[in-house]
């Protein structure tokens, strides 16, 4: 059981890092942040 958890806990700290590291070189992550914030403004610009 101890084997198992600490297999998720490596796949899990894996894919942490990677949707950091994607957040830290793609724009993508803020820009839907920000349309999340304020979809009045996105509404406005189309």
């Amino acid at each position: 059981m101890k084997k198992v958890l600490g297999r998720i806990g490596a796949v899990l700290l894996v894919v942490v890092v990677a949707v950091a590291a994607w957040a830290w070189v793609s724009p993508w992550p803020s820009v839907l942040l920000i349309r999340q914030l304020w979809p009045e403004a996105t509404a406005e610009q189309a």
